[in-house]
């Protein structure tokens, strides 16, 4: 049961990070070929914000269906799921529940992840050029080793991660509680009643959590940035492009 719900899991996380890192980087591409990007942090802050804008489609319905699914193993021990698999899990809710179903939780899930991942890539792409390993000849990958961009990558997530718990305290009330009507009546009551502990409860295990995870992510990202410049460096049609 551990594990329950990791089908949908995967399902979710391998489109949603290609999404993220495809519209960042080739919105942020197109930016600065029109020299537009005087103001760079508030381009990448944006780029990255439009990234996770785009994610949410295949995230949240693959949460939705996890969170379904490890709820039901917890509170039917021994019975038959309602879930057969996550793909099953994809049709009762969509015939059951509609779109609606799928997309429980977009505006609280939205609240927390798109400053995320904002501050993520906007703060490593910082840390990276205070380092001096932003290459730009390389269509702005990293010129840094696997074990470097993981190191700041994993700064990065932290310090985002630790940023943004209320906005994940508050996404965890909403769906765990019916007393609040969305996100900052959330984070306002919290805050009156609990006050900045109370917003920033979890914040340790949160940062525990995320650093490693964007530790692997960013630096695999930059790998695969370097790769593939590399290969369309050396391909024909681009060869031809450039002359």
């Amino acid at each position: 049961t551990l594990y329950h719900g990791i089908g949908a899991v995967l399902m979710g996380s391998i489109p949603t990070h290609a999404i993220v890192f495809s519209v960042f980087h080739y919105t942020k591409q197109i930016v600065e070929q029109q020299q537009l990007s005087q103001r760079r942090l508030l381009t990448e802050f944006t780029c990255a914000a439009l990234g996770e804008i785009a994610s949410l489609s295949t995230y949240v319905p693959s949460e939705v269906i996890a969170k379904r699914m490890q709820v039901s193993s917890v509170t039917n021990p021994g019975q038959r799921p309602p879930y057969l698999s996550s793909f099953h899990a994809l049709g009762v809710i969509s015939r059951t529940e509609g779109i609606r179903g799928l997309y429980t939780g977009l505006y609280s899930t939205a609240a927390r992840d798109i400053p995320f991942t904002a501050l993520q890539l906007t703060i490593f792409e910082q840390l990276k050029r205070l380092f001096g390993i932003s290459d730009s000849s390389h269509r702005g990958a990293s010129s840094g080793g696997m074990w470097i961009n993981g190191a700041l990558g994993g700064v990065a997530g932290g310090l985002a991660a630790a940023v943004t718990t209320p906005f994940d305290v508050a996404k965890t009330q909403l769906q765990t509680t019916n007393k609040y009507r969305g996100v900052w009546h959330c984070l306002s009551h919290t805050m009156r009643y609990h006050g900045f502990r109370g917003l920033f409860r979890g914040v340790a295990p949160r940062v525990l959590w995320v650093a490693p995870a964007s530790a692997i992510t960013l630096s695999v990202y930059e790998r695969m940035v370097s790769l593939c410049s590399k290969a369309m460096a050396h391909h024909p049609d681009t060869e031809r492009i450039s002359s």
